[in-house]
């Protein structure tokens, strides 16, 4: 059975490094039509198909250090093999080389938007930190670059803190002068660590609960990984092993037998709340953490322990805190760069540390299955184009009408924006029920 998964990791590295291969003509500038994105799909889809072919040998072969090494040594493989890949149908990856230098010299990344510091001159008077932002800009063409590839510019960053400190420390880790393809190689580094730390972390939950370690498989080898991590290079890496690192401990205080138990209570919170510091998402395992210390350490300790993660998480989500709750400190901050009364160039969205999170739960419209498909199926019929319809938007306007008057005030309510309130509370209601 090794050998049958050693043949199979030949195959899929051959076919990952075909993907990486065909990757260079999804270049930036690349057109739509000439990028070979169904080359690509048919590719993952032969690699998926190996991978679950995969995933049968792995749980019937001997379960013996041997076959752990082929799994983390072939894992590791198609993650190099990738990291040097140009990002495919991904741009996301230019906000967060971005955001990374800027906390890399000092500046919050909420504070100024990407346009915001495209459009200043170094001529004009301004704000200490844009001005910084400005020289920061001008000292690398490769930023200027990246600066002009972000999505959505007018609005500052919305990935919160944790994940900022990654992004940071990528681009304390980057050579000076780096090259754009240099800089997405080392932020990606940086990722697929997390990635594979993962994986170990998976490894130790499955001798933990007692199951085979070949189960490793289904995460060292899923090809969404693949795409997502080494290829993409998405942030979900960092909230994905803290998560993971959660997971991890709290089995550990299921199985404690009371040993420990406060001490691993703890860190599963403090995990989780770093979690939350990463992504958000990973809130929706607030009560499965409340539950699971009160069973094995009592409700007491419970209440405190949910205590000691909000804090966690408030301090940790300080920095995207709205302006009225940092007012003291946001005043410090922005005080403009005085000059004898000269006109100072001033921005109305800049200070505003929640406004990238304002505007994606106002606006935002993700693109996932579910949320799409809600969305779609809610917008009134006058607010979408006749050349942008789905091929999944199929609700009647009736249903829609219905729907959308179920949640607005008066004839003058915003009917797209109840829309998407509807699809991102039932989104969000879905999360919690498989959370």
């Amino acid at each position: 059975m090794l050998s049958v998964l050693v043949l199979l990791a030949v195959i899929s590295c051959a076919l990952y490094g075909t993907v990486a291969a065909l990757s260079r003509r999804f270049h930036y500038d690349a057109p739509e039509t000439e990028r070979p994105i169904v080359w690509v799909v048919a590719l993952f889809g032969a690699a998926f198909l190996v991978y679950l072919i995969a995933i049968w040998v792995a749980v019937r072969a001997k379960q013996d250090r041997w076959l752990l090494a082929a799994i983390l040594v072939s894992s590791l493989a198609y993650r190099v093999t990738l990291l040097p890949s140009t990002p495919i149908q991904e741009i996301d990856i230019y906000r967060y080389l971005w955001d990374g230098a800027v906390l890399s010299v000092g500046v919050s990344p909420f504070r100024y938007s990407p346009q915001q510091v495209r459009d200043a001159f170094a001529e004009e008077r301004l704000e200490k930190d844009l001005a910084r932002l400005v020289r920061l800009r001008d000292s690398d063409r490769s930023l200027v670059t990246i600066l002009d590839r972000i999505h959505y510019p007018q609005v500052p960053t919305v990935y919160p803190p944790v994940s900022q400190v990654v992004f940071a420390t990528a681009a304390l880790t980057t050579p000076d002068s780096a090259t754009v393809e240099c800089r997405l190689i080392v932020i990606k580094v940086w990722l697929v660590a997390f990635d594979m730390l993962t994986l170990v972390l998976v490894v130790g939950l499955l001798r933990l609960t007692g199951r085979p370690t070949g189960l490793s498989v289904v995460y060292g080898w899923c090809p969404l990984l693949m795409k997502e991590f080494a290829n993409s290079g998405h942030l979900d890496a960092i909230a994905v092993f803290l998560v993971t690192l959660f997971a991890y401990l709290l089995a550990r205080l299921c199985l404690s037998k009371g040993r420990n138990g406060t001490k691993i209570a703890i860190a599963s919170g403090v995990c989780l709340a770093l979690g939350v510091g990463a992504k958000l998402y990973p809130i929706v395992l607030a009560p499965l953490l409340a539950v699971c210390v009160a069973r094995h350490v009592g409700w007491w300790m419970s209440a405190a322990m949910m205590l000691v993660f909000v804090a966690i998480v408030m301090v940790v989500l300080w920095p995207m805190a709205p302006p009225m709750l940092q007012s003291d400190t946001h005043q410090a901050a922005s005080a403009p760069i005085e000059d004898g009364g000269a006109a100072i160039a001033t921005h109305a969205d800049a200070g505003d540390p929640s406004l990238g999170l304002k505007t994606f739960l106002r606006r935002w419209e993700m693109n996932d299955f579910i949320f799409l498909l809600l969305i779609e199926n809610l917008k009134p019929a006058d607010a979408i184009p006749p050349n942008q319809t789905a091929w999944f938007s199929v609700a009647p306007e009736s249903f829609r009408e219905e729907v959308i008057s179920l949640v607005t005030t008066g004839p003058d309510g915003d009917r797209w924006q109840a829309s998407f309130y509807v699809a991102r509370g039932a989104t969000a209601l879905a999360f919690l029920v498989l959370a």
